[in-house]
């Protein structure tokens, strides 16, 4: 339809998208997590509306959906990188802080709003 090749364009736009442009931790994780649900979303309806039913079949399924941004290098934000990032590793690493990214961009482990925004395991 119109409106999911609207989506797919749109969604397609944020491989330009520019994070450092982004001034306060607020903004950014505002972005994560649009950015969260828009992959989600297309993941699911991409999959023809079918969420996998183990554990471990929507684990491999939502860390084989990415999505590409570019990220500020830590060590020189001058440097920007394009990244590609899953679900998984938006949710568990950058927003909840936990493990290992290959994004430097975490934030607060303990911010109570995330926890309103990502009501999964």
């Amino acid at each position: 339809s119109t409106h999911w090749g609207m989506y797919e364009q749109n969604s397609q736009e944020l491989t330009q998208s520019d994070i450092s442009q982004l001034n306060s931790d607020e903004e950014k994780i505002a972005f994560f997590v649009n950015l969260y649900n828009l992959i989600m979303i297309h993941s699911i309806l991409t999959n023809n509306g079918v969420i996998p039913k183990t554990e471990y079949s929507r684990a491999c399924f939502f860390r084989s959906r990415k999505y590409e941004v570019s990220l500020a290098r830590e060590n020189d934000p001058k440097i920007k990188d394009k990244v590609q990032l899953s679900i998984i590793d938006i949710k568990d690493h950058i927003l909840r802080g936990e493990k290992t990214c290959s994004s430097s961009q975490k934030y607060k482990k303990n911010d109570p709003r995330k926890r309103l925004i990502l009501n999964c395991k």
